[in-house]
């Protein structure tokens, strides 16, 4: 995992608008398949390969994040993130489980999943740090504050 700290260490990080988790734009990039919003060049609804999941700066990245990804989990994407605070939200595109990782020279930072039905008096923080925990991300959920230089890597499925 230390060679692929040293390469997102390294990356300049593209920056995306992803509304359902932040009103800023945010650090991140996804690798593997996406569904075209039907914005710019990329119409439609089918799901198709990131971009950047063939260009030459991701696809070591790509291979290493295949490699650590949780045994016998299915996925078709990866979303990278880069000192994201992710607001509460839920992931309405996804089809089953995601799987959730931190890396990076952080403290806290811990992913706080409620309830089923939002409930608000209902939730736990989950220490994601170098540990994968499996989720639903159909229930909301959000990242707590940190310290450090925090990367998430979430691995899920399409619709």
């Amino acid at each position: 995992m230390e060679e692929l700290k040293n390469l997102l260490d390294n990356l300049s990080f593209p920056t995306q608008k992803r509304k359902n988790i932040s009103s800023e734009k945010v650090e991140g990039f996804v690798l593997g398949y996406i569904i075209p919003r039907g914005k710019g060049r990329w119409k439609g609804t089918e799901p198709r390969l990131s971009s950047k999941s063939t260009q030459q700066e991701y696809i070591k990245i790509y291979e290493l994040l295949k490699q650590i990804a949780p045994p016998d989990f299915e996925y078709t994407s990866i979303q990278v993130n880069k000192n994201v605070k992710c607001g509460k939200h839920i992931d309405r595109y996804n089809k089953k489980d995601s799987a959730i990782i931190g890396l990076g020279d952080y403290t806290e930072g811990e992913l706080r999943i409620y309830g089923a039905g939002n409930a608000a008096h209902s939730f736990q923080d989950i220490n994601i740090k170098k540990k994968f925990h499996i989720f639903n991300g159909s229930n909301f959920h959000e990242t707590m504050d940190w310290t450090g230089t925090r990367y998430s890597v979430v691995y899920f499925s399409l619709k």
